[in-house]
């Protein structure tokens, strides 16, 4: 409620502050929308330009020329990358074909679900202008769609670690078990598509240290933070454990 205008108060009242809206109307929406499309046709355009040219792409991308005595994918893969990447690269082309969509659709979903996930991630920290500068920003950032047309790992590594690090904000602001598990799902997935896929873990213990420190006004509890990190923790290793084993035969993850 406005407080009462005094006698000669002549200082306007300040106009209310929607930038912090938790609200999503229906026209912001339909920006969103509107961008992740256009984000989504800048990737996908003139599909004949899109070819596999780098090495790493050729390793992740070629499972389906090798056979039993070479593990049905490249010779020392394990050097390159996690499993995950490849994995999705082949079912692609089995279900599409050897073909350029085939090889280069993950990337290009990859890259076109980031910008969504940016605007989700910046909207509920700082608002909703800065959501939406981060959607445009990311929509029409000229790296990004360039290494979203390849089948390189970069793009789905973004994609999860940008869904990780919002998941630890998450779990640490709303003192949610369930956002736990979703960070730690995210980050377990960007662990089996690039070994420095734990980096979410590294920046949520580092940004609780820093929390600890230098704001004290927390509503949540800091041993009930490191319980809730704790099981992000665990549930990232367990998917990344099935690597790790295999990796066993190859002498092990170094």
């Amino acid at each position: 409620m406005p407080r009462p205008r005094q006698p000669f108060d002549t200082k306007p009242e300040p106009p209310p502050n929607n930038s912090q809206s938790s609200v999503v109307d229906r026209r912001e929406l339909a920006v969103v929308f509107g961008l992740v499309l256009i984000g989504c046709a800048l990737r996908m355009a003139l599909p004949g330009r899109m070819a596999v040219e780098h090495f790493d792409e050729g390793g992740y991308a070629s499972n389906l020329w090798f056979d039993v005595d070479t593990g049905f994918q490249y010779p020392a893969r394990h050097l390159y990358a996690p499993p995950l990447m490849p994995w999705l690269l082949e079912w692609s082309q089995i279900l599409q074909g050897p073909n350029v969509w085939g090889t280069m659709l993950p990337g290009l979903l990859a890259g076109t679900l980031t910008s969504g996930l940016v605007w989700w991630m910046v909207r509920p920290c700082f608002g909703q202008n800065a959501g939406m500068a981060a959607l445009a920003l990311c929509t029409f950032s000229d790296y990004h769609i360039l290494y979203s047309r390849t089948c390189l790992t970069e793009p789905m590594l973004c994609l999860f670690l940008v869904a990780g690090v919002f998941g630890l904000w998450a779990m640490m602001t709303k003192n949610d078990l369930r956002w736990a598990a979703f960070a730690g799902i995210a980050t377990g997935l960007a662990w089996c598509t690039k070994y420095n896929g734990w980096l979410p873990l590294a920046i949520g213990i580092s940004g609780l240290a820093a929390w600890q420190l230098f704001d004290r006004s927390r509503h949540v509890p800091f041993t009930r933070t490191v319980l809730l990190l704790a099981v992000a923790c665990c549930i990232a290793g367990l998917f990344f454990l099935p690597v790790w084993w295999g990796l066993q035969d190859e002498g092990g993850y170094r």
